[in-house]
């Protein structure tokens, strides 16, 4: 951490600016990580349904086509056919969804190692470490590679001292009130 030599017995005291905006980086990381491992883990949940849901599906489909194959197919058979082949459709598009949210969590797994990388540079650094610009260029540089939203919210959160269990609820919330549409990114 940085440090002021304004003590009068020559002693360098802590700028007291450096380890809260260290500990914020820090709770910043940790919420990140937070979000990435609750969206991983349900993208996979749904990820494993979709595909057991398509397996068994096409299974159905192919064990109709066998039965049809040895007898003429009646209209029951059609309708079954077309209703396992739609059923498996619907499977693969929630595992393209799943997907998407892995890349999603991705994604943030990236800002958390940008985050870290920055800081670690920062307090590597010795004549970076104690000015106060250089921290605001790296919360800065931090914010702008966010696109997002819960993850600027959950960010601007952290930054104005907003724990991390506080800065999560109001994390979920924006995204609870975000479309079902898929993010681009």
């Amino acid at each position: 951490m940085g440090v002021v030599n304004n003590s009068s017995d020559g002693q360098a005291a802590p700028n007291e600016n450096e380890p809260v905006e260290a500990v914020r980086m820090l709770e910043l990381a940790i919420a990140q990580i937070a979000l990435a491992m609750r969206d991983g883990k349900a993208a996979v949940d749904d990820l494993d349904r979709a595909f057991t849901s398509a397996a068994n599906g096409i299974a159905a489909v192919a064990d109709l086509a066998t039965s049809a194959a040895h007898k003429r197919v009646e209209d029951d058979h059609r309708r079954a056919l077309v209703d396992q082949c739609a059923d498996a459709q619907a499977g693969m598009q929630q595992s393209i969804i799943a997907l998407q949210f892995y890349d999603r969590l991705s994604q943030r797994l990236e800002h958390v190692q940008n985050t870290l990388s920055g800081l670690s540079s920062l307090l590597g650094n010795p004549s970076q470490a104690n000015d106060g610009q250089a921290w605001r260029s790296l919360r800065d540089s931090i914010r702008e590679r966010y696109t997002m939203r819960e993850e600027q919210v959950l960010f601007d959160a952290i930054s104005n001292g907003v724990g991390v269990e506080q800065a999560l609820d109001v994390a979920l919330e924006q995204e609870k009130q975000r479309d079902d549409d898929v993010e681009l990114f």
